[in-house]
């Protein structure tokens, strides 16, 4: 059996301590599992293990194999938030929204943390082979197994609960819209989908008086609900109607001009 030069790291070796230190603490963290994401120490010991790995002379250059244990992982973290989406429909709308919510938000601190660590790879191998990029397969996955299955039911839901005189009901509601909509900007989503979002949003912004549910929404994402709705969704569907977005605008111009 033929063995690597002592200062080569072994492939099973290095991709099980970037597993144990770096991906499984990092899993465990975003789903509240009570471990801390990690300090300043441990993103450098991680990052020079996926270096060491992918900077190798061949035939001990690693960088492929590196690659579809990122994906793999990838893709694993995903389908377990899914089964989490699954057990909540059966619950009720309000639980499965807020699993929605959760979904993407853990997902985007997940996804953001694993490109950095594996931020090598985008050096060299995902542009000289032409695959995905280590951000770009993350939201691909996350629009195959979560998005797009999901988005009709979350339109479905917040169709069902958006009248609701709950105030947990309508917060569920607007946070899940939220998310769907940073979801769909940050994965893509196709025409049809996003036709679907417009109609449910357009209903709900018409149903309500003066989009009340929607603008009472708070800035966060990519600058609130109200806002996406408005700039990006159907800019000239809410013109003849005064909301609260409007007085928002005037109020700042007003003291823009007074400043």
């Amino acid at each position: 059996m033929q063995y690597p030069p002592l200062e080569i790291l072994p492939l099973n070796e290095g991709w099980e301590k970037i597993y144990k230190m770096g991906v499984l603490p990092l899993q465990q963290s975003v789903e509240g599992q009570g471990t801390e994401l990690w300090g300043a120490n441990k993103f450098i010991m991680v990052y020079d293990l996926v270096f060491k790995l992918c900077i190798q002379r061949d035939p001990y250059n690693y960088s492929e194999q590196i690659y579809k244990n990122y994906c793999k992982v990838i893709g694993e973290y995903i389908h377990s938030g899914s089964e989490h989406l699954s057990r909540a429909q059966k619950d009720s709308d309000s639980k499965y929204l807020e699993e929605f919510y959760l979904r993407w938000t853990r997902f985007s601190i997940y996804i953001n943390r694993m490109t950095k660590v594996f931020g090598y790879l985008d050096r060299f191998y995902t542009p000289n082979f032409r695959v995905r990029s280590t951000s770009e397969e993350g939201t691909f996955q996350f629009r195959k197994w979560v998005l797009s299955p999901s988005l009709g039911n979350v339109l479905k839901a917040s169709s069902n609960l958006f009248r609701s005189e709950s105030a947990e009901d309508v917060d569920a509601v607007r946070f899940a819209l939220a998310a769907l909509i940073d979801a769909c900007n940050v994965c893509g989503t196709s025409a049809e989908e996003m036709e679907k979002v417009v109609a449910c949003l357009r209903r709900m912004w018409c149903d309500k008086i003066e989009g009340e549910m929607l603008v009472a929404l708070p800035p966060f994402f990519k600058g609130g609900l109200v806002r996406l709705i408005i700039n990006y969704v159907c800019p000239d569907c809410f013109s003849g109607r005064r909301s609260a977005h409007s007085n928002i605008n005037n109020n700042n111009n007003n003291k823009n001009s007074s400043s």
